[in-house]
């Protein structure tokens, strides 16, 4: 005799889910004193940003006076420090009084434009790489490998355009969705 032991677990719809959803955050709200870490908290927007001098954070900054990178261990030196430092032939005392790190390079961030795909109508998803929204760049690689002599903005031109993705659900961010978790390829 063999019996089936798999459960099976119903779907929940989708007002159900977000019904949860709506619990759990009045959950959440009702445990989070509005007082706590005011500088920190922003509880119109649900982000936390801790402040690496505050003891209770766990977060550090790099030994090295000048520097100021973030780093999840106490007393240590983030990379660019650490290998100056192995290639300095200096004592730990010696190279965290004299090593000063020069100018860190910051990238500048560019909120993503539109893709340009789309005939007839722009495709509406943001542009990832060339000017185009991932799923129109899948589809360019496969064109590239059949046909390494088709120019982009004539392909451009020839394909369907996609409807817009929803928003991160992250306070802030400008990406779009590429999960069934809401979030974008950065916060998932």
């Amino acid at each position: 005799m063999s019996t089936n032991l798999a459960t099976v677990t119903p779907l929940i719809p989708a007002q159900a889910a977000n019904d949860q959803l709506e619990q759990w955050r009045l959950f959440l709200a009702g445990k989070i004193d509005p007082a706590w870490r005011p500088t920190e908290w922003n509880a119109q927007a649900w982000l936390f940003t801790g402040d690496s001098d505050n003891p209770s954070t766990v977060v550090y900054r790099c030994r090295i006076a000048n520097c100021g990178t973030l780093l999840r261990v106490q007393n240590s030196r983030c990379k660019p420090c650490e290998l100056a430092f192995a290639a300095s032939g200096m004592s730990d005392e010696q190279f965290d009084a004299s090593y000063r790190r020069g100018p860190m390079r910051y990238h500048a961030y560019n909120p993503p434009g539109q893709c340009i795909a789309g005939s007839g109508s722009r495709c509406q998803r943001r542009a990832q790489s060339l000017g185009i929204c991932r799923s129109h760049y899948s589809l360019w690689q496969k064109v590239r490998e059949r046909d390494a002599d088709t120019a982009l903005t004539a392909w451009v031109g020839t394909v369907p355009s996609y409807d817009a993705l929803p928003s991160c659900l992250v306070a802030g961010c400008e990406h779009e969705t590429h999960t069934h978790s809401g979030l974008c390829p950065v916060h998932y």
